[in-house]
């Protein structure tokens, strides 16, 4: 999906009042809340991460780390392919394409947003937008967001997807709208231990 193609559905979100809707800037995902107040032109180069020295980055098993960076950020990953559901009883190979396909472009996304990488721990709450407006149960698309989230892990945005360093995919309703997966990443404090 090109930029054009995903500004749009993200226009569309927005209009339609939806105030999950990711802020993008030149490809870049910018923290919860920005659009309220936009920064001028020039700061919009910016990489999306406060590196800052009160902020420095460190090394942890190979991965950079940002320390003390806590602000939540949203990313759309328009449907590359059909939903994995847990309704579904597909065959390995269909089910193997649909998972490449979600898996690589949380990935793709990822990057092209300039989503910070190296995190020791964050939370992932996933929104699925679907084109009808009905009463479905969130929780049947866990298979799709399982796969964006070895996709996030494939792009870098922690060690691993097990428990001590992802709490979730959460999973909720994300309305009606052009079919996607929106996410929600919030950073965790590195120095509390999963039970």
């Amino acid at each position: 999906m090109t930029r054009d193609r995903q500004a749009a559905a993200l226009d569309r979100l927005r209009a339609r009042g939806n105030h999950l809707a990711p802020v993008m800037v030149d490809g870049r995902v910018r923290p919860k809340g920005s659009d309220k107040n936009p920064a001028p032109r020039a700061a919009l180069a910016a990489p999306v991460a406060d590196l800052s020295p009160e902020r420095p980055i460190t090394r942890t098993r190979g991965v950079d780390r940002l320390e003390g960076h806590t602000a939540p950020f949203e990313l759309l990953i328009p449907a590359p392919a059909e939903w994995l559901n847990e309704n579904y009883r597909l065959n390995r190979w269909e089910k193997a394409r649909r998972v490449k396909s979600w898996r690589s472009a949380a990935a793709m996304y990822a990057r092209r947003a300039g989503l910070p990488a190296g995190f020791g721990r964050v939370r992932i709450d996933a929104y699925v937008v679907k084109p009808v407006a009905n009463n479905s149960d969130p929780a049947n698309w866990a298979p799709t967001s399982k796969a964006v989230t070895d996709g996030l892990i494939d792009f870098g945005l922690c060690i691993d997807d097990n428990r001590k360093h992802v709490e979730g995919p959460f999973m909720h309703d994300g309305g009606k709208g052009e079919p996607a997966l929106r996410l929600v990443i919030t950073p965790l404090p590195t120095n509390v231990t999963a039970a």
